[in-house]
């Protein structure tokens, strides 16, 4: 008898993507053939819901990084005077 492949195993064959993923878990079956029972199915649902919420947060947490960062640049760039657009050059005293 085979041992079970754990609660991912329909992802290994089908590798859905995310957006297609919903629609695609209709079509899953199992190895033998038959349709996935209704609670996997849910169970799979729910995991693909909450990777969308995961991965919308990590999308949003990236974006906010990038501003940040970009707006850290500008600020560091607006004190030392090598702002986009400025003539000003540090002098050597201010460069150490």
């Amino acid at each position: 008898m085979k041992a079970h492949p754990g609660p991912n195993w329909a992802f290994a064959t089908s590798k859905p993507t995310l957006r297609k993923a919903a629609e695609r878990l209709a079509t899953l079956h199992t190895p033998e053939g038959s349709a996935l029972p209704p609670n996997a199915l849910a169970e799979l649902q729910r995991e693909i819901a909450r990777l969308g919420f995961v991965t919308r947060q990590i999308k949003e947490i990236e974006e906010a990084r990038q501003k940040r960062l970009e707006q850290e640049a500008r600020d560091r760039a607006t004190r030392h005077g090598t702002a986009p657009g400025s003539d000003r050059r540090p002098s050597a005293v201010e460069n150490g």
